[in-house]
């Protein structure tokens, strides 16, 4: 008789259905509204189940059954108001500009128990508004919410052009979806993502002779998610913008492999600073990669100082800033530093872009750059002997006593040191590294000032004096 009562009233309670409040922030609204009760799990005919208000800040799904996983949408003009429902009732509740809920389906694979949903969004960094390869960050302006073992619950401001959602899991293929396209679907109905079985890219990273470069960076990339898939042909590829999707480490034989991926074509690029680089395209369906280095131009020559030779000065390219700001790809600047033996000599491996200067820098911070040439079908630059001068001596007076004083410099070039002066009273004195314009910079009694004149111009092998007028900011007064 008790197991029929406890029957009787499971019916009578699924029968009534699921009930709850108006989230905050909705606005007024008046009954029956509109009012939709979306289930995390997929249903026979995969439909909506309408539901009603029936006060301006109650709703009621009377044919959603207690225990289901779900989530309720309440109309309004301006946002979307949401009730995530889990089997022991509602959880969670709030408005966003938008909220969609997105259903996992397998499709060749068993749903992953590790299944995880996360947003992100391209970084376009405003310095170098050319950059072709961009790297990606979390987006704090999209919350994911899991709703059960297959769904999730995603909101927020209405998304930018760059913004996607990354869904994956052990043994599925990471699916990478514009937000915009998840925002813009209809709200009355759960927005599906296949998850194929994973696919990968092997390959081995070799030398021009075909030895292995054990420890080579190899990145991957792909076109940004609703673009479409690159051709397979290494011909008439066009130059757009590519996203960083992953990076691994070369083993002892050069060997590497991506996994996780979908079927599609992606760009692969082998870095060793020491062997070379190179970048190729390839799809899913292609055998394995060799990547075959381009092996680097190199610098040679010896360093003396006082007509000696000069060892343990650190030897390293510092690009052109503006070829630096105006580059497609930033690391095609970028190269390792080397130092110099006991006998003074040295061998640089140079970037692919060598725009810029060499810098050589001693052991106590004097330092002096040399100019490269145009490189064009160059595999060696000998510069032959380079005289390092002394640190620069400086000295600096200012009618304000026990300020702390900087000088920052050269402009006009990546690289910049920042050195601190030492104090006596009104007097500053610098050892700057090399010559340039240096920019001076103090701070007295707490406060940022400046100077007058605001920087000094330096020639190698020469001393410098000079008077600063220290003015501080209007409303303050100085000592």
């Amino acid at each position: 008789m008790n197991l029929l009562l406890a029957i009787s009233a499971v019916a009578t309670l699924q029968a009534m259905g699921i009930a709850g409040g108006v989230p905050a922030g909705v606005g007024s609204l008046q009954p029956p509204g509109d009012v939709v009760w979306l289930p995390a799990g997929p249903t026979p005919d995969q439909a909506a189940r309408t539901c009603e208000l029936v006060s301006s800040t109650r709703w009621v799904c009377r044919s959603a059954p207690l225990g289901e996983s779900g989530v309720v949408l309440i109309g309004a003009d301006e946002a979307v108001g949401y009730v995530l429902v889990g089997p022991a009732g509602a959880t969670l509740s709030g408005t966003a500009a938008w909220g969609r809920l997105v259903r996992v389906a397998a499709n060749a694979v068993d749903v992953p128990p590790d299944l995880r949903a996360s947003t992100w969004v391209v970084d376009r960094p405003a310095s170098r508004p050319n950059t072709r390869r961009l790297d990606l960050v979390r987006d704090d302006s999209v919350d994911v919410v899991r709703l059960s073992d297959t769904a999730f619950w995603v909101s927020g401001r209405w998304p930018s052009a760059d913004a996607f959602l990354r869904v994956e899991g052990s043994g599925g293929a990471r699916q990478d979806i514009r937000m915009l396209t998840i925002a813009e679907a209809p709200t009355d109905s759960a927005y599906v993502i296949q998850l194929p079985a994973a696919v990968s890219i092997s390959g081995r990273v070799e030398t021009r002779s075909g030895e292995p470069v054990s420890g080579a960076l190899v990145e991957l990339f792909a076109r940004a998610p609703g673009a479409e898939d690159q051709p397979a042909e290494e011909r008439g590829r066009d130059t757009g913008p590519v996203l960083r999707l992953e990076s691994t480490r070369a083993d002892d034989d050069g060997r590497f492999e991506f996994g996780g991926l979908a079927h599609g074509a992606y760009e692969v690029v082998a870095t060793s600073f020491s062997s070379g680089r190179l970048s190729r395209w390839t799809t899913t369906t292609n055998p394995p990669l060799v990547m075959r280095l381009v092996p680097p131009a190199i610098v040679t020559g010896r360093v003396v100082r006082q007509k000696l030779p000069a060892a343990d000065v650190r030897v390293r390219f510092v690009p052109d800033s503006t070829a630096w700001r105006k580059s497609t790809d930033p690391t095609a600047h970028l190269s390792t530093e080397t130092r110099t033996s006991t006998d003074g000599r040295f061998v640089l491996a140079l970037p692919p872009e060598a725009a810029g200067d060499v810098q050589f820098i001693a052991p106590d911070g004097a330092s002096l750059r040399r100019a490269l040439p145009a490189m064009r079908n160059l595999t060696e630059i000998a510069l032959g002997d380079v005289a390092l001068s002394e640190l620069i001596a400086v000295a600096v007076r200012a009618d304000v006593p026990g300020c702390r004083m900087t000088a920052v410099g050269p402009t006009g070039a990546l690289g910049l040191a920042i050195v601190a002066a030492r104090a006596t009273s009104t007097l500053y004195q610098f050892e700057l590294p090399e010559p340039g314009e240096w920019f001076l910079d103090a701070e007295c009694d707490g406060q940022h000032v400046w100077l007058q004149p605001p920087a000094v111009q330096l020639k190698a092998g020469s001393s410098v004096s000079l008077d600063v007028h220290v003015v501080f900011a209007a409303g303050t007064s100085s000592r």
